[in-house]
């Protein structure tokens, strides 16, 4: 039977600033063992992690548990609803408010990523205001966007009805051409024709939302 690690006692040991592979290195363990071990260590707040590019992370391991400030942002409120987890690259926490599932859904869209842009769809199925919706996407020039990629989002997965007069507003409202520049699907020509979008997720980039 596997020891239980006592995480307490593994941040003692492990205090100071690492990467994967020091970690790796330090426990004689697999690197992708180390990561597990780095997002249990966070879990339990010994851990802080600091972007160092080319998806390298430097991990600061400290015996007292780091208080994280503020609320959940974009990356936590993302994985907290949507079945496609997503690395998070930094700590995204708001301070000065609440930060909704409007605008984690907007924020995604505007971010031009297709992964984040998947994974952020789940949210329609818990929006509370379409009406805050609306006026965020109008704000980011992203309406007619919001309006494609629910109607692809409600063909794969059972989400909240948006009211007509939101949807009216989405489909006379602003927009990019491009959801994510130059790219492209044949799967929903009407919808791209009718939002004047081009959508770049198929139905297999979409079914992952039902399994993640």
């Amino acid at each position: 039977m596997r020891k239980r690690i006592d995480i307490s006692e593994l941040a003692k040991k492990l205090e100071g600033m690492h990467t994967a592979e020091t970690l790796a290195s330090e426990l004689n363990v697999s690197i992708r063992t180390a990561i597990n071990i780095a997002s249990k260590l966070r879990k339990a707040g010994y851990l802080h992690y600091y972007s160092a590019g080319r998806k390298k992370r430097i991990y600061q391991i400290s015996p007292m548990r780091f208080r994280l400030l503020g609320r959940p942002g974009l990356y936590e409120t993302i994985n907290k609803y949507s079945k496609i987890k997503i690395k998070e690259p930094f700590n995204h926490r708001i301070h000065d408010r609440k930060f909704s599932i409007e605008e984690a859904l907007v924020l995604a869209i505007n971010s031009e990523n297709i992964r984040l842009i998947l994974s952020s769809l789940n949210l329609f199925a818990h929006i509370k205001n379409w009406g805050l919706l609306n006026n965020l996407a109008k704000r980011y020039n992203l309406q007619r966007n919001i309006g494609a990629l629910y109607d692809v989002t409600k063909l794969i997965i059972k989400i909240k009805k948006m009211d007509e007069r939101t949807r009216n507003s989405l489909l006379r409202g602003n927009g990019r051409e491009y959801i994510i520049k130059d790219l492209s699907s044949k799967d929903f020509k009407s919808i791209e024709e009718k939002w004047r979008i081009k959508m770049p997720l198929n139905f297999n980039d979409l079914s992952r939302l039902r399994t993640g």
